[in-house]
């Protein structure tokens, strides 16, 4: 039986990657490279995917497609994060995505102290659980870090959720501090910017206030 689809919403990274192994099949068979990278390239609300396609535009490129590969898989980044933040008594939940539960999870690897998790959802809620952090039924603003999943970034822009960017708002008004969740390898080029068209639920916003870390 074939393996189902992995969510590209949910865990964008997983998805790259596989598309990127599948590029990589591809290439090896001599087959069909420009067919696959033309389906690629129609992924425009995939920012890691546009990222794939343009890095597969080399002259080596199975060379090119491994080291994105391995650089999606680096997660060296978020647990850079996770030890510069991992002093908050409280951190703001909005998405039960990769990134958040990764971050949480590093979170709760690197210090002995217990943070709070902030959810205005019972999913979210329920979906963190497994982590062992005491979780509230708060507003996720008003925890001391509000993490905010990013699909892309694009130089002081960010692209999130429309329920992201309210909790960001709401932030704004008081002492919270906002982290940012984006796979580096999601910076958009000149290029993927072009291609790059979100979903309608997407919005960007600008990261240049002072509430951002």
């Amino acid at each position: 039986m074939p393996e189902p689809p992995i969510d590209s919403w949910a865990d964008p990274v997983a998805a790259a990657d596989a598309a990127a192994t599948s590029l990589l099949r591809v290439i090896a068979e001599g087959t069909s490279v420009p067919k696959a990278l033309a389906g690629l390239r129609r992924r425009t609300n995939e920012p890691l995917v546009l990222a794939l396609s343009d890095a597969a535009d080399s002259d080596d490129a199975a060379a090119a497609v491994r080291r994105y590969r391995d650089g999606l898989r680096d997660w060296s980044w978020l647990t850079r994060l996770a030890v510069d933040h991992a002093s908050a008594p409280s951190f703001g939940a909005v998405s039960l995505g990769s990134t958040t539960r990764s971050f949480l999870r590093a979170v709760a690897d690197v210090t002995a102290a217990v943070p709070e998790v902030f959810t205005h959802s019972r999913a979210i809620a329920r979906g963190l659980g497994y982590l062992g952090l005491p979780i509230a039924l708060r507003d996720p603003s008003s925890a001391a870090v509000l993490l905010v999943p990013a699909q892309a970034r694009h130089g002081h822009r960010v692209w999130t959720t429309m329920q992201a960017a309210e909790a960001v708002r709401r932030a704004r008004d008081g002492e919270t501090e906002v982290v940012v969740l984006c796979h580096p390898a999601a910076t958009l080029s000149s290029k993927t910017r072009i291609a790059y068209r979100p979903d309608p639920m997407i919005i960007d916003i600008k990261t240049g206030s002072g509430v951002f870390s």
